[in-house]
Order: C-alpha cells, then structure tokens, then sequence
C-alpha cells in the first residue's frame, strides 16, 4: 500500500493523477476531521467521475462522521474495490455509495444500475481478487459482506461492520 493521506476536505483537488495507492484515509476526532469520512468518499468519487464514464454519488447519513478511523477505512477500501468492478464490468451509468452508522454498526452499500450477473455461477468459478479482498477486509473486522446482483439489474454489495464490541486497541 502506498503511503496514508488525510484528505483536505471537500474541495481537495490537488491530488496528483497518478496516485492510485495514496487515497485519502478516514480519520476520526475532532468535529473537521470527523468530516472526513464523509470527504474521503466524496474524493473517492470525483476521483471516478472523473475517469470512468458513469456517474457516482455519495449519501452519508450525519452520524457516519462517528465511525472509528479503522473501521471507516476498512469501508473506505470497499467502496474502492467496488467502483474497480463497476468500472471494469458493469458498464454501469449511475453508482451510489451509502453510508449509514448507528450505535450497534457501520453500512457501507453499493449500488449500481450496470449489467449484473449471476452470483451463484460467478462464485462457483474462482474468484476474482476484488471480491475476495473485499469480504477478507470485512472479515478482518467482524463484519459481513454480502452481493446481490442478477442479470440486466445491476449489483448491490453491503458491508456491515457491527461496533458494539469494537476495541480501537485491538487488530
């Protein structure tokens, strides 16, 4: 991985082009870093916009400002992967990143209105590393990844992180 960053907030643009590996990490504090979480994934996806052909929003609910940095960057790196695969399979025109936060969890969903494809067949063939970092990533953490996807109607990838027993000491 490339070296962590802190994004600036919601008009930094200055990022070089060809700093793939240096994403803006989460970052939890005080109330303007606590902003961050909600920035990184609005860098993340100008960042898109500005290279893919499709559209991406994000909508983030107001305590997702309170999710602990490693967690929010866990789900940072979900989203990532998940805007990789729309870009290289689903010819999708719009994707949504959501992000809900509440005492017991954190959610990250994907949502796409690209091509889809049949789970069931696409997990009986290996993997592709995308998906498998993703669910590795969530797991790490104790959380759940799951895909819902079906032919001519898109994908929908949710990642739930619960916090209840989170320990910022731990992993």
């Amino acid at each position: 991985m490339g070296k962590l960053l802190e994004p600036k907030g919601p008009t930094d643009s200055d990022r070089p082009e060809d700093s793939a590996d240096d994403e803006p990490i989460v970052v939890q504090g005080t109330p303007e870093q606590r902003e961050r979480n909600r920035a990184a994934l609005e860098w993340l996806a100008r960042q898109t916009r500005a290279q893919e052909a499709f559209d991406v929003r994000v909508i983030a609910d107001h305590d997702s400002s309170r999710i602990p940095a490693p967690l929010a960057s866990v789900l940072y790196r979900v989203a990532q992967e998940a805007l990789r695969n729309a870009a290289r399979h689903a010819e999708a025109r719009n994707v949504e990143l959501r992000v809900r936060h509440d005492a017991t969890s954190a959610t990250l969903e994907v949502i796409d209105d690209g091509r889809g494809f049949d789970v069931k067949r696409a997990e009986e063939r290996r993997p592709g590393m995308g998906l498998f970092s993703m669910r590795e990533r969530v797991a790490l953490v104790n959380g759940t990844l799951t895909l819902t996807s079906a032919p001519g109607r898109g994908t929908r990838i949710v990642a739930t992180i619960p916090l209840e027993h989170w320990n910022p000491n731990e992993g």
